[in-house]
Parts: C-alpha cells; structure tokens; sequence
C-alpha cells in the first residue's frame, strides 16, 4: 500500500492526498469511522479522506 504521506496532493482542494478510491476505503475502516471518504470534485478518479468536522456550541440550538 502506498504511503499516505507520500500522495499526490490536490491543489485546489487545499493540497488534500489525492487517492484512488479503495486506498480511502481502507483508510476510513482502518480509522474506525474517525475519517471519511469524499470524492474530489476536481479529479474524476481522486478521492479525499477527512475527519469530520468538530461540534461546536451553536450545533445544539
């Protein structure tokens, strides 16, 4: 498996590893739900994972 340090990087989704769809996969099992997969709306076969955004106070409202 590649590096995930090693990735191309996306430019215009703020320079986010561009991986191939089951390397992001495998990566949101292997966190246990702490990341997500999106794909990259710039690339048609590039995918981004991410952790998801914090709560904050206001989300309660």
């Amino acid at each position: 498996m590649a590096l995930y340090s090693e990735a191309a990087r996306c430019e215009p989704c703020s320079h986010q590893a561009l991986l191939d769809e089951d390397i992001a996969r495998r990566l949101v099992r292997a966190a246990a739900g702490c990341l997500s997969a999106r794909r990259c709306p710039h690339y048609d076969d590039g995918w981004h994972v991410r952790a998801p955004e914090p709560a904050t106070d206001s989300d309660d409202e």
